[in-house]
């Protein structure tokens, strides 16, 4: 049984003078499948009496010719007319959009939110896998610098290799890294090494790291448990944190439309020196090292309110806090 909509439809915009080929075109558009276009011009064509009926394979002149006047006067009171009225109603609401399919468009718009909602949850795993990652990194660097300290205490030199700080029992074992397995890149400097460094990579930004290769050295060791610190206060593990040194721009005065620029610029308060800032809003993570502290970034496309977090870190490793809403609106 076809869809009477359809059906309607297709005799309604037939009689108004559109083509069969005009009208599939917008049933598909519309998201109706062939079948149910076929079937609905099947039960279209058996039904329409009208002169204008879809094409039927005879002519309306041989239809008229094989019945009486009465037939003729019983279709145009019982059919024309109405199939007029209705026509006339359709063109004054614009009835030349078809019907949507209704079914159709919610299964494919369940399908997206499930797709995109799978996609945010794989993507929120492996950043959540990455960042844990670099958290052993930071954790096994620590430990490397402080073997070579004692070790160094101990020879007065740093080892050629770090094999030597598990022969002299300093570490039970080289540590590598979680993702290849690899050890990390160690070089002693100098004959006998009186210098070192070590090389690793970061997949994400850790504190005031920026993801990508990072190099320490015995000259300017890792304060690991700084960075741990920053980047706690940056998730939201620590909560106590000063919100009145960090001056930014207050972003809730305007509102923006979707993909405009924004610009938030950060200062501190006298006395507080501040090495690096951090911004935060929807999925952005921004690090800036330079001074004056500005991040520009574009508005996010959906309209609403979006918290922007910031944070601001001395050069002890303290970290300082602030945020401010930013409001999208819809373009008019």
């Amino acid at each position: 049984m076809a869809e009477q909509t359809l059906v309607d439809y297709i005799k309604a915009n037939h009689h108004t003078g559109f083509s069969e080929h005009e009208i599939r075109d917008q049933l598909r558009q519309a998201g109706w499948d062939e079948w149910a276009i076929e079937e609905a011009f099947a039960e279209a064509r058996g039904n329409a009496t009208a002169p204008h009926n879809i094409d039927s394979g005879q002519s309306s002149k041989n239809f008229f010719g094989r019945h009486g006047k009465t037939i003729i006067i019983i279709l145009i009171i019982l059919v024309l007319l109405p199939l007029l009225g209705y026509s006339g109603y359709l063109l004054l609401n614009k009835s030349n959009q078809p019907p949507t399919n209704q079914s159709a468009s919610q299964t494919q718009s369940k399908a997206a939110t499930s797709t995109q909602s799978a996609m945010g949850q794989v993507q929120k795993t492996a950043a959540d896998a990455a960042s844990s990652r670099d958290l052993a990194r930071l954790s096994d660097v620590q430990k490397l610098q402080t073997a070579l300290a004692i070790y160094y205490q101990k020879n007065k030199q740093y080892p050629k290799n770090l094999g030597d700080l598990v022969n002299a029992g300093t570490l039970t074992a080289t540590p590598t890294d979680p993702k290849t397995n690899e050890s990390y890149v160690y070089a002693p400097l100098g004959n006998p090494p009186s210098f070192y460094s070590i090389s690793f990579l970061l997949e994400t930004d850790v504190g005031t790291l920026k993801s990508g290769l990072q190099v320490v050295s015995s000259e300017a060791p890792l304060q690991s448990d700084a960075i741990r610190r920053q980047q706690e206060l940056v998730k939201g593990a620590i909560t106590t944190a000063r919100t009145d040194v960090l001056k930014i721009t207050d972003l809730s005065k305007l509102p923006f439309y979707p993909k405009e620029e924004v610009t938030v610029d950060i200062s501190s308060s006298a006395g507080i020196g501040l090495t690096s800032a951090r911004l935060l809003v929807n999925n952005l993570d921004l690090l800036d090292k330079t001074q004056p502290y500005e991040f520009r970034f574009t508005a996010p496309i959906q309209p609403g309110q979006y918290e922007v977090k910031i944070f601001g870190f001395d050069i002890n490793g303290g970290g300082y806090a602030a945020s401010t809403t930013l409001t999208v609106i819809a373009p008019r």
